[in-house]
């Protein structure tokens, strides 16, 4: 298993510390956290250097600790509390998915980190040249220069 990717600071910040303390991150739940962030926003970003706490977005950390803290808040309080909007856990696994949407959608940027995913539509399909007389589909080229009309 790789190393922890979320630190207990960072799930800490998200539960009130006299109610419920963090000690340690459970290996499970980071990897899970890890999985499901990374799985959507590689759509959008080159997410393979994102190995370790130094090399991974603050974004994605907090998102990851986001989801970790709910899952943590939710198994300690789930006998008590509804699974509605009212419930901590659940407010902060939709902050979080909030944010993933942004994320890959576009209207949310990582501070530092540029898109480009492979095979996202900022990627040119193929690159012509002038002696191509079909594109990389095998599609008659609809433009030429130097042509006379």
């Amino acid at each position: 298993m790789a190393d922890l990717l979320v630190t207990e600071p960072l799930v800490q910040q998200w539960l009130e510390e006299t109610k419920l303390t963090v000690d340690r991150t459970p290996d499970e739940l980071d990897q899970t956290a890890r999985d499901i962030v990374f799985s959507q926003v590689s759509q959008v970003y080159d997410t393979s250097t994102w190995v370790s706490t130094a090399t991974t977005p603050s974004l994605i950390l907090r998102i990851c600790s986001m989801f970790i803290a709910a899952w943590i808040y939710e198994r300690q309080y789930s006998e008590n509390l509804p699974l509605d909007d009212t419930n901590w856990g659940v407010k902060l696994e939709s902050m979080a998915n909030l944010l993933i949407a942004g994320i890959v959608g576009l209207t949310i940027d990582i501070p530092g980190v540029l898109p480009g995913a492979i095979g996202t539509l900022s990627d040119p399909i193929f690159y012509p040249t002038d002696a191509q007389e079909t594109d990389g589909s095998g599609e008659e080229r609809k433009f030429t220069m130097g042509k006379v009309f």
